[in-house]
């Protein structure tokens, strides 16, 4: 929905509050040459610009085999912008990635599943994917493992947080040997860090 700001501009009974999103807008447009990309890695990579923005930049249709991705050519790749499909803005890759912050679902399969498939798998079409997400997590799970290890980095870590966290918003108090064993995880996953 539009800011407040922009909401006062429009005319009274005007209905035209939408605005653009990743998920439901960008993500689906993005070029052919990233048709394998998963929303993780857009997100993470790519910024969406409805201008060329950069002095020198160079729009570019991309479908030559030149590996966008590519870590190689940095600086060329950071100059293109690739038009959308539906020629409604730009992406071109950032030169280092954000950090993306997702719920992480864990104790409900359906919401794990739905956020695992929108997330870490390359789709275009958000309904048809949903309407098959069980199948599409099942057949891909090893892309999807690949992706999904470039964000999340040590689940042990998660589910330790996420435990205290759980504590914590119901109020219950650590007793000692609960205490003990969160140090013994930690010292654990430390060490395996170290190692």
């Amino acid at each position: 929905m539009k800011s407040k700001k922009e909401l006062e501009k429009l005319p009274l009974m005007s209905t035209d509050i939408y605005v653009k999103n990743i998920i439901d807008d960008y993500y689906p447009m993005r070029p052919t040459a990233l048709e394998n990309l998963c929303l993780a890695d857009f997100v993470a990579w790519y910024e969406i610009s409805k201008i060329l923005k950069r002095p020198g930049a160079r729009k570019e249709d991309r479908n030559d085999g030149f590996d966008v991705n590519s870590d190689d050519e940095i600086d060329e790749v950071q100059s293109i912008y690739l038009e959308l499909i539906d020629k409604s803005g730009y992406v071109r890759k950032r030169g280092r990635a954000k950090i993306i912050r997702f719920v992480n679902y864990d104790e409900h399969h359906e919401e794990y599943v739905r956020e695992n498939v929108m997330l870490f798998l390359p789709w275009r079409d958000e309904v048809r994917m949903m309407e098959s997400a069980d199948y599409i997590f099942k057949e891909n799970l090893d892309l999807l493992k690949e992706n999904r290890a470039k964000y999340v980095h040590n689940e042990d870590i998660l589910n330790v947080l996420n435990g205290a966290e759980k504590m914590q918003i119901s109020g219950a108090t650590d007793d000692e040997n609960q205490t003990a064993e969160n140090l013994r995880v930690f010292a654990e996953l430390d060490s395996q860090i170290a190692a």
